[in-house]
């Protein structure tokens, strides 16, 4: 089960990504990733929602 504070790291991480990086860019996902067989398929809206899960969590 994840702490609070390992939650929270999960959420700023989600946070920075949703601000700074190009989420259309499946190469900058593919270095962070360390794998370039998975292709992102959420948008904006799929990171918010999942920052406000982990908030309830």
């Amino acid at each position: 089960m994840l702490t609070s504070q390992e939650i929270m790291l999960i959420r700023v991480t989600l946070q920075f990504w949703y601000e700074e990086m190009d989420l259309e860019d499946a190469d900058l996902f593919a270095i962070y990733s360390g794998s370039f067989s998975i292709m992102p398929l959420w948008g904006q809206e799929d990171i918010q929602l999942l920052r406000c899960q982990l908030l309830a969590a």
